[in-house]
């Protein structure tokens, strides 16, 4: 009868395992009970409940991890420069025009 109770009674452990939602892909154990952990995100998962969250390590709390709404955003830039001194529309001679500026970097600037 005992044996019987054993191989038809569902285990604890089952029942519990059971009853977690699986974690997304890329989780993996950390040092906080009840936590998974994603390195490349920083975020955290509850394995009792299934929420994604993140460590606030000031107060050691954890706060609900929203995803942000993806939006279209577009940014067009455009620049123009004049190389001749006509500036004010007084065309000037072909002798005085200005050379194109030249760059000059120093990486040795911060020491």
């Amino acid at each position: 009868l005992k044996r019987a109770r054993e191989l038809f009674a569902p285990a604890e452990s089952d029942s519990e395992c059971e009853q977690l939602p699986t974690p997304p892909p890329g989780f993996q154990e950390c040092t906080h009970e009840g936590y998974l952990y994603n390195p490349t995100k920083n975020i955290f998962f509850e394995q009792t409940t299934g929420r994604t969250c993140w460590l606030d390590t000031v107060s050691g709390a954890f706060h609900d991890h929203h995803l942000g709404e993806m939006m279209g955003l577009s940014f067009i830039a455009a620049a123009s420069t004049r190389l001749d001194s006509s500036a004010g529309g007084k065309p000037q001679p072909k002798a005085t025009t200005q050379q194109t500026p030249k760059h000059v970097v120093i990486p040795d600037l911060h020491r």
